[in-house]
């Protein structure tokens, strides 16, 4: 298997880390929208948007 086509699922702090850089650029992005972002902008990672709905204050930058 081709490195490119590896995933990984990134570790919570990464992820926040993330979704805040996102969200400060861009904050009436929705969940939907910053997962897609999140995905674009890091194609390995494995995540799903329930990563960044279910997980309080993900969507929010946070980790609470």
């Amino acid at each position: 298997m081709a490195d490119a086509a590896r995933t990984v699922t990134p570790e919570m702090e990464a992820l926040v880390a993330a979704v805040k850089i996102i969200k400060d650029a861009n904050p009436d992005l929705g969940a939907p929208k910053v997962h897609k972002a999140v995905k674009d902008a890091n194609p390995t990672w494995q995540v799903g948007s329930v990563s960044l709905t279910r997980r309080k204050g993900v969507s929010e930058g946070g980790c609470e």
